[in-house]
């Protein structure tokens, strides 16, 4: 095989492995995490604690029961989803012009509340008061904290939606990503230059 088109081909595979590594590790992040639109932390799409706020049809993203409902009454009209930190069963508040309109489920054994940790990674929803005592007997850092209604996580809510500027927060994507990416579209394009610069030269 001539030496310039080894030496172009190598380049060319090269290129391509940065390049196919580079976007794999983007859209696998893009795929799998999400960003609050209240505080902007970063949390797995399949993590338990993350709560969807729908709008219009239109799916947002929270980090706690907290950031939930600052996003929900961001956008008005809307329908906070979560789960029960303990059970796992679907916990809905909806809001209508900014207010709290309804919290399911409901009937005697459900109590919608929050144990609120006063930070994100620590305020958790629960369906009822079974589930806040499961937590707050099974997780060391849960035991001493406060159990809020939901109408005084809704007041919570509203105090930090003030200090808060919600909306849509792009994904942090590492840097070695791009440079990867860099690296790969270089390569390729050196490829055909380099197989065109061995070919002027004399023999």
């Amino acid at each position: 095989m001539r030496k310039e088109i080894l030496i172009s081909s190598l380049l060319a595979i090269i290129g391509i492995v940065f390049l196919v590594g580079g976007a794999s590790a983007f859209f696998i992040k893009s795929g799998t995490t999400v960003v609050c639109e209240a505080c902007g932390m970063e949390i797995e799409r399949d993590d338990p604690s993350k709560f969807q706020v729908v709008c219009a049809g239109e799916p947002h993203f929270a980090c706690c029961p907290v950031c939930g409902l600052v996003v929900g009454i961001y956008y008005i009209n809307s329908s906070v989803e979560g789960q029960c930190f303990a059970c796992g069963r679907v916990i809905t508040v909806s809001i209508i012009n900014e207010n709290l309109s309804s919290v399911t489920p409901t009937g005697g054994a459900y109590n919608v509340s929050m144990i609120f940790g006063q930070m994100c990674m620590k305020n958790k929803m629960v369906c009822s008061n079974n589930c806040a005592n499961t937590v707050k007997n099974s997780y060391e850092w849960a035991a001493d904290l406060p159990v809020k209604t939901m109408d005084q996580t809704f007041s919570i809510a509203k105090i930090k939606y003030q200090q808060m500027t919600v909306g849509y927060k792009p994904l942090s994507i590492p840097m070695l990503t791009y440079v990867l990416v860099a690296v790969g579209i270089i390569l390729l394009l050196l490829s055909p230059a380099s197989w065109a610069l061995m070919k002027r030269r004399p023999p």
